[in-house]
């Protein structure tokens, strides 16, 4: 985690591509607009501007608050949090959001002190915040994907690492990262589900549809989506559980378990659906699973990846025993 140094044209932003036609030299995003000419042929921030057919959509307009004395602030903030003094760092971030909300960097150096105090959510918004500022920010498009990452959020991390390759100079160190990342997530997602890494987000994507229809009680809708969802990948033991308990709230006893069933035969050990299935068999033919109350799980990034018992929780807390789950 670091700052780096000044754009040479400017001497406001920071040098963030290297510049052909300055000798190489670091220059920012906007002097990089503004000084490009034909004599950029061969630099790939000239490429990207001329045959790109996405850049050819011009991006909001957008102000950033420039001032050094800040900008020496925060890197001397991100120096002392990165050799382990975080209660001063944030001590300073923390007065610098008070006086300078707008301020891109501010807000990025606020994510990074939310990231050393294990606040993965808060610094998500704070990353949020600093590309809602500066769009070419890559330092923060990349962090926020290692914090998706971190949340097991696997699509948002890779669509993440892509921005921050987009926006980014190549020779760039976050730039370098994301792509390791990437070709990391490529290569592990093709090993677990034999699938091009595009093809599981599309699988993803429709299992998040599916939920949100659940949530809005669409439930054949939802057993529509997660059946979409296992055509591309049928090795989902939380789709099969969700399907069984849509089944289960249009009172289709029988398919629900046999949802259940299935999911168990992905992993015999998927917490949810034994419980799941033990509340279903007390029901009747043709009863329905009550849908007013829901408790949302992240099975496995709750419990499963924590060593914890999902089961040993509710009976902890047995006033929760009632409560049919929804597992994201």
């Amino acid at each position: 985690m670091f700052i780096k140094t000044k754009c040479p044209i400017c001497n406001k932003s920071k040098g963030k591509r290297n510049c052909k036609i300055q000798n190489n030299t670091l220059i920012c995003p906007l002097c990089c607009a503004s000084t490009r000419t034909e004599a950029c042929q061969g630099c790939p921030h000239y490429a990207k501007t001329y045959h790109h057919p996405a850049a050819q959509a011009r991006p909001k307009p957008f102000i950033i608050v420039l001032d050094p004395v800040v900008e020496s602030e925060v890197q001397h903030a991100v120096n002392l949090m990165n050799r382990g003094d975080i209660r001063t760092g944030r001590s300073i971030i923390s007065r610098l959001m008070n006086d300078h909300p707008n301020n891109y960097l501010v807000a990025y150096a606020n994510g990074l002190c939310h990231i050393h105090e294990a606040q993965f959510d808060e610094a998500i918004g704070a990353f949020e915040a600093a590309i809602q500022i500066y769009p070419y920010c890559e330092e923060a498009y990349y962090n926020l994907g290692v914090t998706y990452k971190h949340k097991l959020k696997i699509p948002k991390a890779i669509a993440a690492f892509r921005k921050t390759i987009e926006v980014g100079d190549p020779h760039d160190v976050f730039v370098k990262k994301a792509i390791t990342g990437l070709r990391d997530f490529e290569r592990i997602i093709f090993e677990t589900y034999q699938l091009p890494i595009d093809t599981y987000i599309k699988s993803h994507e429709l299992f998040n549809q599916g939920f949100d229809a659940m949530l809005e009680k669409s439930h054949e809708m939802a057993i529509n989506l997660f059946t979409a969802s296992l055509a591309i990948y049928d090795k989902n033991p939380q789709c099969h559980g969700n399907i069984g308990i849509c089944h289960a709230r249009l009172g289709r006893k029988e398919e629900a378990l046999k949802a259940f069933d299935r999911a168990l035969e992905v992993d015999p050990y998927y917490e949810p659906a034994i419980v799941n299935m033990t509340v279903v068999k007390r029901l009747n033919e043709g009863e329905a699973l009550p849908s007013d109350e829901m408790r949302v799980v992240e099975y496995y990034r709750e419990y499963s990846t924590q060593n914890k018992s999902y089961i040993q929780s509710l009976i902890n807390a047995p006033e929760e025993g009632g409560q049919h789950e929804t597992n994201r």
